[in-house]
């Protein structure tokens, strides 16, 4: 009896188990239908909001400024004032005076050269223009008392002036024993084959002087540049070292009247006083940027606005929602951008905005969504 109760008992619970398992089943059907259903309704209600025939594109804006308004280039540097020294005459070295890099005075001697024969020369003239110059005396006594004629006088004169002019050249050649700087500056080169006791010839390339304290580039510009730039224009010279960056005010002191046969550039000149010539040298590569005062201002576009079909150039104006079709003509292009005018005088770009991209698919009228 005992078993026959505890099998019905069995037989009760599993049918509730296998009960519950399809009541849980259905459950979660229904819950997944109502989420789809759900689903679809937000997609039709997003599908009914939305225009697919809209062109998505990018737009910016139209601004009036100049195309280019600085000229940018590089060059060398070098000192506004140098100076190449040479033996005028030659000699034999007694001493050297200078090194390489040293600082240097005007008139200081760099070379002393002796000249035995200069020397020689120059006491043969002394001598020469002592007794000259007694002789005229003499004859000018004798002249007062008709002893002579005023022809063997004047003689006299021109042979005592002839000396004089001799002696003064020689002196000078004397003095060039002396080789003396003629600026101010650091020593930029010095011969070296220079030796005491050897003999410099005349016209030997001695030292190189280059005043540090004004410094100077010569740019090469082609023709694009060269209407961009006037003497008297600012210049910004960017000079980059180990230490730190250096950025001087500078300013145009020349142009070349005609450009180079063998390269078609105009050299420009460029003038800046040197921030540092402890570390600033000539012969340092440096970074000019040359700015256009009076450079003419236009509508600028990104050369991504341009529109070219059937031979003419527009532009599409973001017009609210949609793209207005603008014809223009092309002035000039620099870099990425273009500078246009209107051809029809009623449209006035300025601040407007243009569309840059998705233009393939754009046509006159199109809506579009523009990111700005």
């Amino acid at each position: 009896m005992k078993k026959k109760i505890v099998l019905g008992v069995s037989v009760v619970l599993l049918s509730l188990m296998i009960t519950s398992c399809f009541l849980r089943q259905d459950d979660e059907e229904s819950m997944q239908t109502d989420q789809v259903a759900a689903s679809s309704e937000t997609m039709e209600a997003l599908a009914g909001s939305t225009d697919y025939t809209q062109i998505v594109s990018s737009a910016v804006p139209v601004e009036r400024k100049p195309l280019q308004s600085t000229v940018y280039a590089s060059g060398i540097v070098r000192g506004a004032t140098e100076a190449v020294v040479k033996a005028n005459s030659p000699g034999t070295i007694k001493s050297i005076d200078f090194e390489l890099g040293q600082i240097i005075e005007e008139g200081d001697h760099l070379l002393t050269v002796e000249n035995t024969a200069e020397t020689f020369s120059v006491q043969q003239l002394e001598k020469q223009v002592e007794n000259s110059r007694a002789l005229v005396e003499v004859n000018e006594k004798l002249y007062e008392k008709g002893a002579i004629s005023l022809s063997e006088l004047n003689t006299g004169r021109s042979t005592l002036s002839g000396l004089e002019a001799q002696l003064t050249r020689a002196r000078s050649s004397l003095r060039d024993t002396f080789i003396t700087s003629p600026i101010s500056g650091r020593v930029g080169e010095k011969d070296s084959t220079l030796v005491i006791g050897d003999t410099v010839r005349s016209g030997q390339i001695i030292a190189r002087i280059v005043d540090l304290e004004r410094l100077r580039i010569t740019l090469s510009l082609g023709q694009s540049q060269i209407f961009m730039v006037r003497e008297g224009y600012d210049a910004l010279i960017t000079i980059d070292t180990p230490q730190k960056e250096y950025t001087v005010n500078g300013i145009v002191k020349a142009i070349s009247a005609a450009s180079d046969e063998s390269t078609g550039s105009w050299s420009v000149i460029i003038d800046f006083d040197n921030p540092d010539s402890s570390i600033i040298r000539a012969g340092m590569s440096v970074d000019v940027s040359i700015i256009d005062e009076n450079a003419p201002e236009y509508l600028i576009v990104p050369n991504a606005a341009m529109v070219y079909r059937n031979d003419k150039t527009y532009v599409y104006r973001l017009n609210d929602t949609s793209a207005q079709l603008v014809e223009v003509n092309i002035i000039d292009t620099y870099g990425d951008n273009t500078a246009i005018e209107v051809i029809d005088a009623e449209f006035d770009l300025e601040n407007e905005k243009v569309l840059i991209s998705g233009l393939s698919q754009v046509q006159d009228g199109s809506p579009v969504v523009a990111d700005h």
